[in-house]
This record gives C-alpha cells, structure tokens and sequence, in this order.
C-alpha cells in the first residue's frame, strides 16, 4: 500500500486505453493487459507468497522439530521406522510430488470449492503442501543431530548412571541444535520457491499466479521479475531465521 500511494496508482484499477506500458517514472515496470501497474501488482502477490512461505515453514519446523527431538527421545524402533520413512519421502523428486498433490480434488476431501471461503481453503491447501514439503529435511536433520553425539560423553552419562532425560537434556540435545537451526534456515528459504511453485500450479494469487498471467502474455521480463522477487524474499527469511 505504501508503494501504491507513493505512485498515485490503484492496483485493481482497469484501464484498457493504458495496456502494455513500457515501464515510465509512474510505472516503473510498466502496465499488464489491463491496464495495472506491473510493480504494485507484484509487490501484492510477493506479499501472499511471503505470507503461505512463512506459516508454511513456521508450520513444518514446529512439527518436524518436535516429532523429531521425541523420536530422538525414545529411539529405537520410533527412530528408525522415521529415519526410513523420511529417507523414502526425500528421494522423491519434488516437483512431481507438488503435482500430485495438487492435483488432489478438494471437495472429495471436504473442503469448500466455492464462495467467499474457496480463497481461504485455497491458501490452507498451498500452505499444507509447503509445510509437507519442509517438514522432512527439519526432522530428518533433527534426528541425525540427536544421532550426532559424542560417544565419549554419552558413556561418561552411563558410569554416572545417569537418567534418559539428563543425557538427552545434557548431551544429546545441545548436539543436536546445530542441525537444527541449520533445517530452519533451508526450510525457511526454499518455502518460498516452493510457495510459488504451489501458487503457479493451484492458485489464483501470490507470485505463482504472476507467473501464470505473465506466460499466457509471454511477458519473460515479468518471469524474470517474479524470479528476482522470489530470491529476494528467500533470502530475508533466511537472514531472520
């Protein structure tokens, strides 16, 4: 809003005898098919994908860490039915993976298809895939920093006959962090590519739709844009983590 009052333009205004601008001191990348300002337009749809990009990371570290530190916990059979299952789900390449869950029918499962709570449901599915999409590389990091634990101290935990809880607390744990600080920083800054991978598959907003738009009028320089964009946001997140 702050650049579209700073530009004196309305993002959602049409103006067809304004299609196509190359890009001027008012519109600084130009006009789209109807007539709106190419930088503000972008700027709303980064603000979505930033948006489903970080609930979606918030959403898979919380998960993915906490899953993890209690398998860690446990071990045994707990630890080593997730390292397998995690070990299966990353060897799939994930771009087919976003298709076939996109392609999932969201009324068969119970979700509105249609009237003002479809934008909601839309989002709510784009940040489940996401958060889906992190979550594994956070809990597979997880347990191979529990796993990560010297030796030597862990052995010095068992003469000192000490309780599961003061060697996870004490050893395993502060091993651990490193790692999973490390998962938050990858899942943060690729949620965001993977939002807009979401996005241009299934949605009708963020920079995925952009992206779309942009195509269907082969406007490359708007990919490019998205692209820029994309990075850019990628990396504050990761700055924040």
């Amino acid at each position: 809003p702050a650049i579209e009052g700073l530009l004196a333009v309305d993002a959602s205004a049409v103006d067809l005898l304004d299609r196509f601008q190359p890009p001027s001191w008012q519109h600084p990348l130009g006009t789209d098919e109807l007539g709106r300002d190419e930088l503000v337009r972008l700027l709303y749809g980064g603000r979505v994908s930033l948006l489903v990009g970080a609930l979606a990371a918030l959403v898979a570290a919380g998960i993915g860490t906490t899953i993890g530190l209690i398998a860690g916990f446990f071990g045994g059979r707990i630890d080593a039915l997730l390292m397998r299952l995690t070990d299966g789900v990353i060897a799939l390449p994930l771009l087919p993976l976003l298709i076939v869950l996109a392609a999932l029918d969201p009324a068969k499962l119970g979700l509105p298809v249609g009237g003002s709570g479809s934008d909601l449901a839309g989002l709510t599915r784009i940040i489940a895939i996401v958060a889906l999409a992190g979550f594994f590389p956070v809990l597979v990091n997880t347990l191979q920093g529990l796993r990560s634990a010297d030796e030597v101290q862990l052995d010095r935990m068992r003469i000192l006959n000490a309780s599961w809880w003061q060697t996870f607390s004490q050893v395993r744990l502060p091993y651990a962090l490193p790692s999973i600080v490390a998962a938050q920083e990858i899942t943060g800054s690729g949620s965001i590519i993977v939002a807009v991978a979401a996005e241009w598959m299934i949605s009708s907003t963020g920079l995925g739709y952009v992206i779309n738009n942009a195509m269907q009028n082969y406007r490359g320089d708007k990919v490019y844009a998205v692209a820029l964009l994309a990075t850019a946001l990628s990396f504050l997140i990761y700055s924040f983590v």
